[in-house]
């Protein structure tokens, strides 16, 4: 007798063709899922007026997308949290309905919000939650005024999973609450087959991926190549886009205040070729961030063997190692910015080093593993 496959209620702040981290995060985990067995629905809120009308699923390589008009405030990565749980009522709605005719086996909120949803739109019970934090939700409900809010959630939370065991250790701590728990760390792959090459790069050419939040802390990345020597430095490219006019506007200020405008180079949203075209015409790659999960956009560079310099956000260490796969940085420290680059772009043997060490990293970081992660998590849950 066939098996029947197991129904799992995936929520996710982001899916794609969304762009940034969790995006990217939320619709490889959700096809590895799916191509383990497993039946998944996929509900994601969509920035747009919120409608009464039904909500028509979208198929994408098997799995089953439901767009739910939200407005803007949920899909916000900044402002007041409380604020933007005002947007969830029709995620909540929908989940319920689902969970009404499908029975759902396992809910999965990939964004502590959408566990939050989750919570709110489960029929009955008794059945496995996996909430995911990511990296702005974590920093996000750690505030004081959150704390019954994520006491609630961690309550029927079955595991907490992370890329971050130090946003793990944060959030259990703001809310007072000790759950299961499961490290998992990112995995990636590109469709490529070039790695960096030291002989084909453009001198002097330093850059960064992303969507770039107030996180990314673009502001020290501007500052800090405005200090490399310019016989040394050539171009700063940015590829990526800002999330909002606000900080666009905050970053053409600073590039005219630095009297940059004619070395940065902000592409916005490109395809995978068009940002590996980019990331590989590099000499360094630099992460200012000053709080991530682990961000997808260093991975990328890793995996290509670009040479990195990396800000020392809580969390790190499980990725990176100083002098080895990376040179890793006081987080906001110009100065020390600017000298890391600087030595990378001046010595071609610590290039070569930091390229090896990047590439031996990715290799750790394989898809296969972390989908073996979630299969087993799924599977010990359900037959709990």
């Amino acid at each position: 007798m066939k098996q029947q496959k197991k129904k799992v209620c995936f929520v996710s702040g982001e899916f794609f063709p969304d762009v940034g981290g969790l995006s990217k995060a939320a619709t490889k985990i959700s096809k590895m899922l799916l191509d383990s067995g497993f039946e998944i629905y996929v509900i994601t809120p969509l920035a747009s007026t919120v409608t009464k009308s039904t909500i028509i699923p979208q198929e994408m390589d098997g799995l089953l997308i439901y767009r739910v008009p939200v407005g803007k405030k949920l899909r916000n990565p900044s402002g007041n949290p409380l604020e933007k749980l005002n947007g969830i009522t029709q995620l909540v709605k929908l989940i319920r309905k689902l969970d009404k005719q499908l029975n759902f086996d396992l809910f999965h909120g990939f964004y502590i919000p959408m566990a939050y949803a989750c919570c709110l739109g489960m029929n009955k019970p008794h059945r496995p939650l996996v909430t995911s934090i990511r990296g702005s939700d974590a920093k996000q409900w750690s505030d004081p005024s959150m704390k019954n809010l994520l006491r609630l959630v961690l309550n029927k939370t079955s595991c907490l999973t992370t890329v971050n065991k130090m946003l793990l250790s944060n959030i259990m701590n703001a809310g007072g609450v000790n759950v299961n728990s499961m490290f998992i760390k990112n995995s990636i792959r590109l469709k490529t087959d070039i790695s960096w090459n030291i002989e084909t790069s453009t001198s002097g050419k330093i850059g960064t991926l992303g969507q770039f939040q107030k996180c990314k802390e673009i502001d020290v990345l501007l500052e800090s190549y405005s200090k490399i020597t310019t016989d040394m430095r050539n171009n700063l490219i940015l590829i990526g886009n800002f999330p909002n006019e606000s900080l666009e506007l905050n970053y053409k200020n600073k590039v005219d205040l630095l009297k940059l405008q004619k070395e940065v180079t902000l592409t916005g949203l490109l395809n995978e070729i068009g940002v590996v075209q980019n990331l590989r015409d590099l000499n360094v790659f630099v992460s200012t961030s000053s709080s991530e999960g682990f961000p997808n956009a260093l991975l990328e560079a890793a995996y290509l063997g670009v040479p990195i310099v990396v800000s020392n956000f809580p969390g790190i260490e499980d990725y990176c190692e100083n002098d080895k796969n990376a040179l890793i940085v006081p987080v906001g420290d110009i100065k020390a910015t600017a000298d890391a680059i600087s030595s990378i772009l001046s010595n071609k043997k610590l290039a070569m080093r930091l390229s090896k060490g990047a590439i031996k990293l990715a290799k750790t970081l394989t898809p296969e593993n972390e989908k073996k992660q979630w299969v087993k998590l799924y599977t010990d849950l359900i037959e709990k």
